[in-house]
């Protein structure tokens, strides 16, 4: 159990005693009461956002290392940082559904920016049976990868139609799964589909979008930020 969980697990706890601290002569709705409440959901939500920032940070710096100098331990450590980053997102789906910036508004579809699930990985690279599929090894459409792109094909033909976010991060990562269940195992991409002349082609266009999809997962979350520090704190 990491540091982030127990966070948040007392941070619930402390909404909590708001409530439970109100004697029967308080009344929760009167000004003073439900501004408190709502103070501490939106501190605790900014909080979230914040510790998952930080580590979306740190995956973009460990897939910087790693695509420039492509090795199977900076390989490992991207991964490794991976995992890190999505386990704090994980944290802010709590709060989902509760009409807030992720889910309403000129910022609702930053959710899908971010985590749209299940994905068509052909839509992004290679997949057995088609080594020539997704934006990445199509440079005749898809002459320049950039976020405007990316952006742009994110659903483009459908919702699995997934081209950013930290599952296209996971499927460049590893690649896609073709073992057995009883193995317990993830995909096995090698490092070498990001070295150049390597397993693979398009290992510099391979390169650029993973850097780029990090890049937008930064830009989403400091969006969620802004708003949780202006605008949602203050209603």
């Amino acid at each position: 159990m990491n540091f982030k969980f127990n966070y948040l697990t007392a941070a619930l706890l402390a909404t909590g005693l708001v409530f439970t601290a109100c004697s029967d002569d308080d009344d929760l709705s009167t000004g003073t009461q439900k501004s408190a409440v709502t103070t501490n959901y939106a501190n605790l939500v900014l909080a979230n956002y914040q510790d998952a920032l930080i580590d979306a940070q740190s995956l973009e710096t460990a897939l910087q290392t790693f695509t420039t100098t492509p090795t199977d331990a900076n390989f490992t450590a991207a991964k490794n940082a991976w995992f890190t980053a999505r386990e704090s997102y994980g944290t802010t789906e709590a709060f989902r559904f509760a009409n807030g910036p992720i889910d309403t508004g000129s910022t609702e579809d930053i959710e899908g920016y971010l985590n749209s699930w299940p994905m068509d990985e052909a839509h992004v690279d290679y997949v057995d049976g088609d080594l020539t599929s997704g934006i990445i090894n199509n440079p005749t459409l898809f002459p320049t990868i950039d976020k405007n792109t990316l952006i742009n094909q994110n659903g483009n033909g459908g919702e699995e139609k997934v081209s950013i976010g930290y599952h296209a991060i996971e499927f460049l990562l590893w690649g896609q799964d073709n073992t057995a269940p009883s193995a317990g195992l993830p995909g096995q991409r090698p490092f070498t589909d990001f070295v150049d002349a390597g397993t693979a082609s398009n290992q510099d266009r391979r390169r650029t979008y993973i850097n780029v999809c990090a890049d937008l997962i930064t830009d989403h979350l400091e969006v969620m930020i802004e708003q949780w520090t202006g605008d949602y704190k203050n209603t």
